[in-house]
């Protein structure tokens, strides 16, 4: 979790980031986009997952569903995220009409 606190930062103060994700092996791509919250999500076999949940605006992304183009909410493991940039010039972000701080989705909130 060592990119912990600039992503906490850029929480508070509605700041947008730019970072590299790595995941399994995959060449380190990068994403930009407004950071909501942080969140561990507990899965049936009980392992943890921390999960930063994101507006993503530009960048590389993993998903497959077409119908999700950017921007869209994009969840990314904690521990993949490498290489964080606050944007502060292009802050502060408006926090998404939709964003639901007691959301099911947010089981066990961080930030």
């Amino acid at each position: 979790m060592a990119m912990l606190p600039e992503i906490e930062l850029a929480i508070k103060s509605l700041t947008p980031i730019r970072f590299r994700y790595i995941r399994e092996g995959k060449t380190a791509e990068l994403r930009i986009g407004n950071p909501h919250a942080v969140f561990i999500r507990r899965l049936k076999n009980g392992d943890e997952n921390v999960y930063l949940h994101l507006w993503q605006t530009d960048g590389a992304s993993d998903s497959k569903d077409l119908k999700q183009p950017l921007p869209s909410w994009r969840q990314c493991f904690l521990d993949s995220i490498n290489d964080v940039e606050l944007l502060s010039e292009d802050g502060p972000f408006k926090v998404c009409s939709d964003y639901n701080p007691t959301s099911y989705e947010y089981p066990i909130c961080i930030i």
